[in-house]
């Protein structure tokens, strides 16, 4: 019966669910049908990625949009907090005063700023031909692996050296 369940090395989870990318409506619902498929080896990986890039290329960038859409309508909410918020901190003083102006920094950042930010990379992202030698969050370059070769080696040469050293109580006097 756990014949089915034998360790793999794509894992059971897609990456879907944590892209940078929030594909949207369609997009990610095809993506997540196809990868199941996929998973459970009915389809193989070619064709699960000429699927995905026939239908991405026709409803992608329409779902993005919307997505887009959605998380600015919510924008409008946030900033009526922000704004409450921004009012009460002004009405304070002492620490409680400075504890709301630090929130009400930090809510701008993190609820109005860094979404349009990363609305405009993850734009410029999905239009624009990736670099052929962008390396990505999980990659390293050839000096950094370079470095990691030279560092391993280094540490591994010391302790051989070290575990070659007579112990000091199997020293004679």
């Amino acid at each position: 019966m756990l014949a089915e369940f034998q360790p793999n090395l794509r894992g059971i989870y897609s990456n879907a669910g944590e892209t940078v990318l929030n594909l949207g409506g369609e997009s990610f619902i095809r993506y997540q049908q196809l990868y199941t498929l996929f998973q459970v080896g009915q389809i193989s990986y070619e064709n699960f990625a000429s699927q995905y890039h026939e239908f991405y290329m026709d409803r992608g960038m329409r779902d993005w949009y919307e997505v887009s859409k959605d998380w600015r309508r919510g924008m409008i909410g946030d900033e009526r907090v922000i704004l409450g918020l921004r009012e009460r901190a002004h009405a304070e003083e002492g620490l409680l005063g400075q504890s709301l102006q630090a929130k009400y920094l930090n809510l701008i950042r993190d609820r109005l700023l860094q979404p349009e930010s990363g609305f405009f990379y993850n734009e410029r992202f999905v239009q624009e031909p990736v670099p052929p030698d962008m390396v990505g969050p999980y990659e390293y370059t050839e000096r950094a692996r370079e470095n990691i070769l030279r560092r391993a080696a280094e540490k591994l040469a010391a302790e051989t050296a070290a575990s070659m050293q007579p112990a000091e109580d199997d020293a004679t006097p």
